[in-house]
């Protein structure tokens, strides 16, 4: 989340572009997560699934 918040600072500061951020920017790092841990979820799945298809 800290380096979101310093790209993001750096993008205010430094560019001209009319930014206006709302509360819904502080959710990008927790959809980020959420989409990490779906991920590991199903390599995870898939292993599990892949080590038990052999004894059916």
């Amino acid at each position: 989340m800290g380096l979101f918040l310093i790209v993001f600072a750096y993008y205010l500061i430094f560019t001209d572009a009319p930014v206006h951020p709302n509360i819904y920017l502080l959710l990008t790092p927790v959809l980020i997560a959420l989409i990490a841990a779906l991920a590991l979820g199903v390599i995870v799945f898939n292993k599990i699934q892949r080590t038990f298809m052999d004894t059916v």
